[in-house]
């Protein structure tokens, strides 16, 4: 099995594992059941899919971060999830950007646990109270694989 696909079966099975809580009536990886995926951004309709996707391209945070929760909940398309991820966080949806960091967490070369340190600073910086932790989780993980994420 290649990099590729190995990194590939890594977000996999990270998707799977923090799509477990919904299955048993848990919060996602959230603060507030305001964020927390719900029946409406699970099952869209076409052109509610579509508004959403002309919403997300104008700058919308909340509409890619709705498009991230249909692709990852109600047609588990994780490659579209991960897509609609980034985009929420890059438009600075903080949910989002903790959810990302915390899936590059998951890797194990630098280039992916330095983006990370990126997005968890930001949902750190963001007020989001799950994020210093992780953070120092990633740190650990870094320092024993010895990876520098101090270093730009």
């Amino acid at each position: 099995m290649n990099q590729q696909n190995i990194y590939a079966v890594k977000i996999t099975l990270f998707l799977i594992l923090i799509s477990l809580p919904m299955a048993f009536g848990c919060k996602h990886i959230n603060q507030s059941s305001s964020t927390a995926p719900t029946n409406e951004s699970a099952l869209l309709t076409p052109d509610e899919r579509q508004r959403l996707e002309i919403e997300a391209a104008r700058g919308g945070a909340d509409a890619a971060f709705k498009l991230y929760e249909y692709f990852e909940y109600g047609v588990a398309d994780k490659i579209s999830a991960v897509k609609w991820l980034r985009v929420a966080a890059e438009k600075g949806h903080v949910v989002a950007q903790f959810n990302l960091g915390y899936l590059l967490a998951q890797g194990e070369k630098a280039a992916e646990l330095k983006e990370a340190k990126k997005w968890l600073l930001l949902a750190e910086a963001g007020r989001f109270q799950r994020a210093t932790a992780a953070l120092k989780d990633l740190s650990d993980k870094a320092k024993s694989l010895g990876f520098d994420l101090s270093q730009p």
